[in-house]
């Protein structure tokens, strides 16, 4: 059905809402006649009522810094000295478990030395006990200093790459930060913090490695440790090589074997 031509008119004409023509006329005479037409509202309010919407916000965001910032502070300190204490705890306990743990071999080493086949096995556990990172080692070795510098951050790769570096140059125990690597070890990142076997370590990150006197000239030959420290200064982490006449590495904690069964002859070696 077609529209009256003296509708369409219409809408063509009034397109837009009455109220803009009305307040564009008195815009109009408002400049011609230098003061506000009649019936339109003051303007003399707009100015002071933004410097009071200003000063209000202002005052808002000071409140919130005396306020609300101090207790976002002090509740990090109080989480950052909680986890302090459970870390101060947890290494405490390491200790006492290592403790009962050499006091258990002392006395299995006493009653498998009271016979030939005892002296045997006790030969073997030994053997095991440091392929598996479990005894004390001591000896002349290297220390690999790696340190955040700048842009350069020391990520769970950088540190991955050295170890297995010092492993292909013939070292006989590694440990980072104090840490022994065992079999069950990983070196990982939580967020931007770097674990080993779950304990949080912080820059400079020392690698203690026990070999041969070789092993300092294979470090130094390892572009994976010294490929680190190349670059512009600041962009790449500080490395440091150098040797040890003595180290001492602990022993890792038990390790817990998930599945095993004894071989029987002929089985698989």
């Amino acid at each position: 059905m077609t529209a009256p031509v003296g509708l369409l008119e219409g809408i063509v004409r009034d397109a837009l809402d009455p109220s803009y023509a009305q307040a564009a006329e008195r815009r109009k005479r408002e400049r011609s006649s230098g003061a506000p037409a009649a019936g339109g509202p003051p303007r003399r309010w707009f100015g002071p009522a933004l410097m009071v919407f200003a000063g209000a916000i202002a005052g808002l965001a000071v409140s919130f810094q005396h306020t609300v910032i101090p207790q976002v502070g002090a509740a990090r300190n109080a989480l950052a000295g909680d986890a302090g204490a459970r870390s101060d705890q947890v290494t405490a306990l390491e200790r006492d478990v290592a403790a009962r743990q050499r006091q258990i071999t002392e006395l299995q080493r006493e009653q498998l030395q009271a016979t030939a086949l005892g002296r045997r096995l006790d030969q073997q556990s030994s053997l095991l006990a440091a392929a598996a990172a479990q005894s004390v080692v001591q000896g002349p070795g290297i220390t690999v200093t790696v340190a955040d510098s700048g842009t350069g951050v020391v990520t769970d790769r950088d540190l991955q790459r050295v170890v297995n570096a010092l492993w292909a140059g013939g070292a006989r125990a590694i440990s980072v930060g104090g840490v022994r690597l065992g079999p069950q070890t990983a070196i990982r990142t939580a967020g931007q913090t770097i674990l080993v076997d779950f304990r949080a370590l912080r820059s400079p990150y020392v690698v203690a490695a026990i070999g041969s006197p070789k092993l300092l000239a294979a470090a130094e030959k390892a572009s994976a440790i010294t490929g680190l420290g190349q670059g512009a200064q600041g962009a790449h982490p500080d490395v440091t090589i150098a040797a040890a006449a003595k180290l001492s590495l602990a022993a890792t904690g038990a390790a817990t074997t998930n599945a095993a069964r004894p071989l029987t002859a002929g089985g698989p070696s």
